[in-house]
């Protein structure tokens, strides 16, 4: 069942040392303007978090299926740091759906190693088995 707003995901989000935010990547996603914020980021202006004592850093890193991204030090506007292999700046600028902004260096993503795929595999299966109710 899908319920309005956002659970707990607001405190979480605001008090949590550091939040990671995984998704895929599509315009569907990454779009121009929202009418509605659950959960505080930076703000629209980049200063929602400045002077507001017990919160947390913030969202410090998006990983989507093509890219990772890092909010800019100064704006907070989030831009490419790294490109997932095979993925093109073009691949990222077609499914986002403004002008995003890449970093003067944009590294590629490293491969995952042997042991980070088996903990992955491990914990699909594991998901999967618990929303089978075994």
């Amino acid at each position: 069942m899908r319920l309005p707003g956002g659970g707990g995901a607001p405190e979480i989000a605001t008090n949590a040392g550091e939040v990671f935010i995984t998704l895929k990547h599509s315009k569907r996603a990454f779009v121009e303007e929202i009418d509605f914020v659950t959960t505080l980021g930076f703000g629209r202006d980049g200063k929602g978090r400045d002077g507001v004592p017990n919160i947390g850093k913030g969202p410090t890193r998006v990983i989507t299926d093509l890219c990772v991204m890092k909010p800019d030090p100064e704006s907070k506007e989030l831009m490419v740091v790294s490109l997932h292999p095979g993925v093109t700046r073009e691949d990222v600028i077609d499914a986002t759906g403004w002008e995003i902004r890449f970093a003067e260096q944009v590294e590629s993503t490293p491969e995952p190693s042997g042991k980070e795929l088996s903990v992955l595999r491990e914990l699909k299966a594991r998901t999967e088995r618990a929303h089978a109710g075994q």
